[in-house]
């Protein structure tokens, strides 16, 4: 209850604008350090996993538009301005990720299912003689 209280004087005081503007692109190293992993785990296993195409899509959709309504405000600061950049470019390069490797899985998977078909043959050719 005492923590609940410190907390709740220390945040209904004054936020110099500075310390808000230095808050909110911290925002954006979180988001790119979010990012950054997934797009460098994708590469190297040149698959999404369980990546889901219509999130992905509306985390890009959504920072183009935020970089749109961002860029036309007056007082709008070049970090801001550019951290939206980046994470527009971070959910570009994710949804190419889920595009390419979305066609190679389907082919991988194909060609799995392919080889067990085969495989059973084998086996139920064999069990018959």
């Amino acid at each position: 209850m005492i923590l609940y209280c410190a907390i709740a004087i220390v945040l209904s005081a004054p936020i110099d604008p500075r310390v808000l503007e230095a808050l909110y692109d911290w925002r954006h190293l979180v988001f790119l350090a979010a990012r950054l992993p997934q797009i460098w785990m994708n590469l190297r296993s040149k698959s999404t996993g369980q990546l889901s195409f219509w999130t992905c899509l509306m985390n890009l959709v959504g920072s183009m538009a935020s970089t749109f309504t961002s860029s036309l405000e007056v007082n709008a600061s070049f970090s801001m301005v550019l951290g939206l950049v980046l994470l527009v470019f971070a959910d570009g390069i994710i949804m190419s990720q889920i595009l390419l490797y979305r066609t190679k899985g389907k082919e991988e998977e194909n060609d799995s299912m392919k080889r067990k078909k085969k495989l059973c043959k084998l086996v139920i050719v064999k069990k018959i003689r």
